[in-house]
């Protein structure tokens, strides 16, 4: 009799007869799953087991389907500009499903390399590879790479961004020119961009370029634009506009990749230029502290000198209150003197009198 293997054990095989019976049968090394064996007797399955068997069977094909499904559906997708524009298509692991050239150039670039079910970390890696030896990284010119990344999902975008930075601090560390860039954005816009055949990134580009120089230009004319002549287009404009082209620019949009050795020369800059900012406010704070004990001290020396003339018209006032008074106290001094001198001559003359008339009546017979 014959029947077909279901399922292999380590021991144990399950197979089904032709009348539709789950039998076991002892595991031999040329079983197959699918292949057709040869048996004499076995004891078949019991009912209740055989039901079994197959439920664990539905629902170990509906697990396998569903796998399938979502390693093969997109779930992000992340496009890739220089000049060349590249869109890929990333599935829920990370892996790429799905590759295409959004412009000649991109086609070009995807020649012959083949990038499909790698992680997007090794995709990003084999396609900066290829941009550097097509002389699109040069280390003596500058040059602008602007990755785009659409998904519904924030956090699978913020790891995403993680893996492509990860990419150009290995492979870019070198290029200290390239100016790298990342965009965050949804399905909606990537699925606008599409209408366009452009790069998600591309098409936020032409938009940013519109609002800043308030033009309506036609997106698939700027097609084929190098992204670096549109970011340098928006850049120049906004600063025109604000003065400042950090103002607007990048805010929202753009964010710097930095390559590592690129990165830590910019965090030096901003360190010493932070040092200088601070030696300057300590500078400007220590002479600001100088001018206020300056010009304390002048205060102060203004206080004294007027304490002192208002002291020294106090004294003035009150010497010449002393001097009037002392004045006064002469005057009635003399007042007195003269009034008693009156009064001793008046005694004086009177006694002279009476004297002369008592002469004079001794001296009548």
């Amino acid at each position: 009799m014959k029947a077909i293997v279901m399922e292999i054990g380590p021991e144990h095989t399950i197979a089904l007869t032709p009348q539709g019976e789950y039998i076991r049968l002892k595991t031999l090394s040329h079983y197959k799953v699918g292949c057709e064996v040869e048996y004499t007797s076995a004891p078949a399955i019991k009912h209740w087991a055989r039901y079994a068997f197959a439920a664990a069977v539905l629902i170990f094909c509906i697990g396998i389907g569903g796998f399938i499904h979502a390693y093969t559906t997109p779930y992000s997708y992340v496009n890739l500009d220089i000049n060349p524009s590249v869109e890929i298509a990333v599935n829920r692991f990370d892996h790429i499903i799905n590759v295409k050239g959004m412009n000649a150039d991109g086609d070009a670039l995807l020649f012959n390399q083949s990038v499909i079910y790698k992680p997007l970390r090794n995709g990003v890696d084999i396609l900066l590879e290829k941009l550097d030896q097509g002389g699109y990284l040069p280390a003596d010119s500058q040059s602008t790479l602007v990755f785009t990344i659409a998904s519904e999902d924030q956090r699978k975008i913020d790891h995403l961004d993680e893996a492509i930075g990860e990419a150009i601090n290995q492979k870019l560390s070198a290029q200290s020119k390239v100016e790298a860039y990342v965009i965050h954005t949804d399905m909606k816009t990537h699925s606008n961009a599409g209408k366009y055949n452009l790069s998600s990134g591309r098409f936020l580009l032409i938009q940013e370029l519109q609002k800043t120089t308030n033009q309506n230009l036609n997106p698939t004319v700027m097609k084929d634009t190098p992204i670096a002549q549109i970011v340098k287009m928006i850049r120049e404009k906004t600063t025109e506009l604000t003065g400042s082209e950090e103002s607007s620019f990048g805010q929202g949009l753009l964010k710097p990749i930095m390559p590592q050795g690129k990165q830590r020369q910019q965090d030096q800059n901003i360190r010493q230029k932070k040092e200088r900012q601070d030696n300057q406010q300590r500078q400007q704070e220590r002479q600001n502290i100088r001018q206020q004990k300056s010009q304390g001290s002048q205060q102060k020396q203004e206080w004294q000198d007027n304490q002192q003339r208002q002291q020294e018209g106090h004294n003035i006032k009150q010497q010449k209150s002393q001097d009037g008074l002392q004045r006064q106290e002469q005057q009635g001094s003399r007042q007195r003197q003269e009034r008693q001198n009156i009064r001793q001559q008046k005694r004086q003359d009177v006694q002279q009198k009476q004297k002369s008339q008592s002469n004079r009546q001794r001296q009548e017979p």
